[in-house]
């Protein structure tokens, strides 16, 4: 997950900076693109860059290289599917499922 802070990225060469599709499901996967800037509202955060068709998109900032790797990520090496995090809060809206099912089940 990104962060909830936004952080500027300091690149060290004068080329514009790219941006790289990292999520393996995204269809741009591993397409790179220039970098055209990046967007914090709340706890959104989105890089933005033009497309192969000029047309300006964004994504989710920790779909591109432009977040660093989650240090889980990297040391679980794909033998975690989950992490704990993810599962406390899955576990959540389970509760929240559960309850909603129950409160129709007695008409209330």
């Amino acid at each position: 997950h990104f962060r909830s802070r936004c952080t500027n990225t300091h690149f060290n060469n004068d080329d514009p900076p790219t941006v790289i599709i990292t999520h393996p499901f995204h269809p741009l996967y591993k397409q790179e693109f220039t970098f055209v800037d990046k967007r914090c509202i709340g706890r959104d955060h989105r890089v933005y860059f033009y497309d192969k068709n000029k047309k300006m998109v964004s994504v989710p900032a920790c779909w591109t290289n432009y977040v660093p790797d989650d240090p889980f990520v990297e040391i679980s090496d794909g033998r975690a599917l989950f992490q704990a995090e993810d599962l406390l809060e899955l576990r959540k809206r389970i509760l929240v499922f559960k309850e909603m099912r129950d409160k129709e089940n007695k008409g209330v």
